[in-house]
């Protein structure tokens, strides 16, 4: 493959957007993401937004290109500007086949590089694929959902008090890789339910570490049920 046909690929397009293959994953066809990726395409280029290809095909529930991705390189913890992962962008619009793969993949990939995840000895853990640092343990008290909120805003952990609640596709992540694997780092973590950060005024999700509930689990509750659940904060 020539230089000057690799260059077209991933150049840009007139209104400085996208790639061919950003294009590819949002409308193409299966033969045109294969075609491109053979051709050179680099499937982890971005738009002006932080999108990848992955992330673009994730959110309108392409699972065979998603799956083309994956087998390409394409790299599954990346996060568009808004903080959306490629799981997190399926599940919350309802893509139930994509987010399942993208879910065991994402898995596969955590239990093969638990190293990445550091003990920083003080309380914390530096998660270095997402660029998050957690709260080790959490202080086992459940709470409600504006309860624990609360608790994470006026968190000192570390050194720092910039902590916040977790988005649920980042506390997916760890619940994905299941309690037997997380326990050294994590070894006060509860096979219960733990609350996620929602823009919602109503209902607040939750994440589940229980096996019976499949490991990351994920479900929404009325608020005003005044219902409890544990919280562990997170931080950039």
């Amino acid at each position: 493959m020539s230089n000057e046909i690799q260059k077209d690929i991933n150049t840009l397009d007139q209104y400085g957007k996208n790639t061919k293959l950003l294009d590819a994953a949002a409308i193409g066809t299966l033969e045109d993401v294969k075609r491109l990726i053979t051709q050179g395409a680099q499937v982890n280029a971005k738009t002006e937004n932080g999108y990848t290809s992955l992330l673009i095909a994730a959110g309108r529930g392409r699972t065979e290109i998603v799956q083309i991705l994956l087998d390409a390189g394409a790299n599954i913890f990346i996060r568009g500007k808004s903080g959306g992962s490629a799981i997190q962008l399926a599940g919350d619009r309802g893509y139930a086949e994509t987010a399942a793969l993208l879910i065991k993949v994402e898995k596969e990939k955590l239990i093969a590089n638990i190293k990445d995840f550091i003990d920083n000895k003080d309380g914390t853990i530096n998660d270095k694929d997402m660029g998050l640092v957690w709260q080790q343990t959490d202080d086992g008290i459940d709470r409600t959902y504006k309860e624990a909120m609360a608790y994470c805003e006026s968190l000192e952990l570390g050194g720092h008090h910039d902590w916040r609640p977790p988005f649920w596709g980042e506390l997916q992540r760890l619940a994905s890789i299941g309690h037997e694997n997380l326990s050294p780092l994590f070894p006060k973590v509860k096979p219960g339910w733990y609350w996620t950060f929602t823009w919602d005024t109503l209902n607040g999700g939750a994440v589940s570490f229980n096996p019976d509930h499949k490991y990351g689990a994920y479900s929404s509750w009325d608020l005003y049920t005044k219902r409890k659940f544990f919280i562990l904060a997170v931080r950039e």
